[in-house]
């Protein structure tokens, strides 16, 4: 068994994917993050890369992800947690 892809829904509305095509050595996380405006709700993308090679490329990623789904600076148990996630795609 191989996972390729997780989805992720934060408290505040923020969602993640975190995704690895085949034959890749990179993972891709996505993070949308809700911002209300004038004309309602909209939402803000970025895509963030770390190679499977590089856990301190894994960490930052998943630093970012942490505190866009958490919507807050996490501690280090925090962060581990979507670290874990991200580190299955790694395999």
């Amino acid at each position: 068994m191989k996972i390729t892809r997780i989805d992720i829904n934060g408290e505040n509305g923020a969602t993640g994917t975190i995704e690895r095509k085949s034959g890749s050595s990179d993972i891709e996380v996505t993070i949308r993050t809700p911002k209300t405006g004038r004309f309602g709700v909209h939402f803000r993308s970025r895509t963030l890369t770390a190679n499977t090679r590089y856990e301190n490329e894994q960490f930052a990623v998943a630093t970012a992800l942490q505190e866009a789904m958490d919507g807050c600076q996490g501690t280090n148990s925090m962060i581990h947690d979507y670290y874990q996630l991200i580190q299955r795609l790694a395999d």
